[in-house]
């Protein structure tokens, strides 16, 4: 099944966000400083599990450390979007400092992710240049096929596990484009990719340093055990995918392909439990994010009873488990915008 792109009462994205605007206190559109604290308990935990890890001469162990790696991995990376969209600090330098540490910790840079997600994810869901939207029909490759068919959810290769690396072949790609200089329609793996900039690319060769840095950090903490850090950041990598993977397969995926930015139409909110939306900071909340990408996490809910009041119609939120069965039924490529054809090649 396929969400519709209901037409509703003809409001606009923009008629939303003022509605909401107009409803809210101003004090729920500000920064909140200090939630900060959250990362960084989270990577106090990361470290303190790598200790363990390490001390540990049983693989059970390791291997128990490594997948509870993976999570705070997801945790600080999520945390880190977030600071990518100014919702946490104002101070653009403290901000990239923090994102430059926590990136690098979770093995990626904030300059690639801005770019993807920030600029083309946001301005352009569920568009042709959306980085991290399905592939078209008429998009459709034989390579194409291959890595959707083995590494999305597809109703052809249904509940394969390899789907849960979606997320991780996904941002790969963007590396991918940074080096070969390749940039737009080109890629077997998404259906855009991001172009950067030489002061962009400047940025990345300081975040890939620290990166490499903090890397060899936790090489340390191991005692330079190659073979338990090869294991523990595998294993961490594959965790921390599949949980992105997860919530990325309810966020747009269901909705039909639009050239229309409208957040209520193609996105979905996600029901899950109090405990897990507090230690995944409420990215569950995607479509309030999307019309507040700057908002507090911590204030999205008050977003959530406002679109649930006034457009319960239109506002689609869902739990995980009545949706599976429909993203595991998903064809591999989707139907192209009526009148108007994508047209990537590979």
């Amino acid at each position: 099944m396929e969400f519709s792109r209901m037409e509703g009462d003809g409001t606009s994205p923009s008629e939303v966000r003022e509605y909401v605007r107009s409803v809210l206190p101003e004090k729920l559109f500000k920064p909140t400083p200090w939630l900060i604290l959250f990362p960084l308990v989270n990577a106090v935990i990361l470290i303190a599990l790598m200790y363990a890890a390490g001390a540990s001469h049983s693989w059970l162990v390791k291997v128990g450390c490594a997948i509870l790696i993976g999570h705070q991995m997801f945790a600080i990376g999520n945390f880190s979007h977030y600071l990518s969209h100014r919702a946490i600090l104002q101070n653009k330098t403290v901000c990239y400092l923090f994102e430059l540490v926590l990136w690098g910790m979770v093995g990626s840079a904030a300059t690639v992710w801005a770019r993807a997600h920030n600029f083309y994810h946001h301005r352009y869901t569920n568009g042709k240049n959306d980085t991290f939207r399905a592939f078209s029909q008429s998009e459709a490759s034989e390579k194409r096929r291959f890595v959707r068919k083995f590494f999305s959810p597809n109703k052809e290769m249904k509940y394969s596990p390899l789907s849960l690396l979606t997320y991780y072949l996904t941002h790969s790609a963007y590396f991918s484009g940074l080096m070969n200089g390749k940039h737009g329609d080109v890629s077997s793996v998404v259906p855009y990719v991001p172009d950067f900039n030489k002061r962009q690319k400047r940025k990345i060769v300081l975040e890939m340093l620290v990166m490499v840095t903090i890397q060899v950090g936790y090489l340390w903490i191991l005692d330079f055990d190659v073979l338990t850090y090869l294991a523990v950041y595998v294993i961490g990598s594959v965790a921390a995918s599949g949980i992105a993977s997860i919530y990325l397969f309810t966020q747009h995926s269901l909705f039909p392909l639009d050239e229309d930015n409208d957040p209520i139409r193609n996105s979905a909110s996600l029901y899950v439990s109090a405990p897990m939306d507090f230690l995944h900071m409420y990215v569950s909340r995607h479509v309030e994010h999307h019309y507040f990408p700057s908002m507090s996490p911590i204030h999205l809910h008050h977003v959530t009873k406002t679109l649930q009041e006034k457009w319960p119609h239109l506002y689609t939120r869902i739990t995980f488990s009545e949706v599976l069965p429909d993203i595991f039924d998903m064809p591999i490529f989707k139907q192209d915008p009526i009148e108007k054809n994508f047209g990537g090649q590979s």
